[in-house]
């Protein structure tokens, strides 16, 4: 009688039957699972900080842009200021230009037809008297 023939070993019979790789199933199953843990906390850190940097980054910007508003207005009403008659009278005086009213003979008044012609040939604002 052959004894080896009949013998087995159990390692054997589970590779015959497939079942002798559960460990390792399990144990690739259970690295795959803990991989894409820390791929999910992982992403969710960057995209914490990613976001908080970005945050920061329009805070910075609304605070620019509210500066810069508040620039442009002094700036309007510096212009305001600076373009009405009294201003200007002050600065002619105080530079002594010599700067004068004009003879009433070099004021020529243009009839209102012919204001809004030439105002729509010359393609410009007009200041008449």
């Amino acid at each position: 009688m052959n004894l080896r023939a009949k013998k087995s070993t159990l390692k054997r019979d589970l590779r015959a039957r497939g079942e002798g790789n559960n460990f390792i199933r399990i144990l690739v199953y259970l690295i795959v699972i803990i991989a894409l843990a820390f791929g999910v906390f992982g992403s969710a850190v960057y995209f914490d900080g990613h976001s908080q940097r970005t945050n920061k980054e329009i805070a910075l910007n609304e605070r620019e842009i509210y500066r810069l508003q508040r620039e442009i207005q002094n700036i309007k009403i510096a212009i305001e200021i600076k373009s009405k008659k009294e201003f200007i009278f002050q600065r002619i005086d105080k530079y002594d230009l010599g700067l004068r009213f004009p003879e009433p003979k070099q004021v020529v008044n243009i009839p209102p037809d012919l204001r809004r012609i030439d105002a729509k040939l010359s393609g410009k604002r007009v200041a008449y008297n």
